[in-house]
């Protein structure tokens, strides 16, 4: 009897403890969420400030070239929306939390999806690849034509490269975070499986 006792004693903590863990992960993956929310509101807000910048200069004639100002603001509708509707998702995600184990797991695992789907979901992705691109192609262009008009920027060019250099950085970070979050989604799935009983 004393045996069977200290098993089940033995399982109670585990599971307390396994308990503890998931709300600690669920607080920093919230964290992390509101991290990247202010980070998109931060570019969003460059994002206007560009756009004033470039109309004042376009106002005053002293910006010959129009094209930034399209790019422009397809980014800041882009970005205003992306940041609008994890904003939502976020929201409703905090209105459904239950606060148990399992609540907690699926809170979790909603976290997860939500961000996976940001690295993946194709509505965000292709007209960001769009304008990422066009923008890097007409930079490049600009800067041969000035180069070979014998007016180098290497200023603006290093900026460029550096620029580029971020961008790569960012895929790879980019990719590693989507298998991190694709493995912690298995975890967890199998977790709540377990948990579900308990119901």
């Amino acid at each position: 009897m004393d045996e069977e006792l200290e098993r089940w004693a033995r399982a109670w903590q585990s599971m307390e403890v396994k308990h503890v863990n998931i709300m600690k992960h669920s607080q920093t993956a919230h964290r992390h969420e509101a991290m990247w929310q202010g980070v998109l509101a931060v570019g969003v807000g460059l994002g206007v400030l560009m756009v004033a910048i470039t109309l004042s200069l376009l106002a005053a004639g002293k910006l010959s070239e129009r094209w930034p100002l399209p790019i422009q603001l397809l980014s800041l509708a882009l970005g205003g929306w992306i940041l609008w509707r994890s904003r939502q998702q976020a929201a409703l995600a905090r209105a459904r939390l239950v606060a148990t184990p399992l609540g907690f797991v699926t809170d979790l695992m909603g976290l997860r999806e939500r961000e996976l789907a940001g690295w993946v979901d194709k509505r965000g992705l292709l007209p960001g690849g769009v304008l990422i691109s066009a923008t890097i192609a007409i930079c490049v262009a600009r800067l041969a034509r000035d180069r070979a008009a014998g007016e180098p920027h290497p200023f603006v060019e290093g900026l460029m490269g550096l620029e580029l250099l971020f961008l790569v950085a960012f895929v790879i970070f980019g990719i590693r975070r989507v298998r991190y979050l694709r493995r912690d989604l298995a975890t967890l799935r199998e977790l709540r499986s377990e948990l579900e009983p308990e119901r």
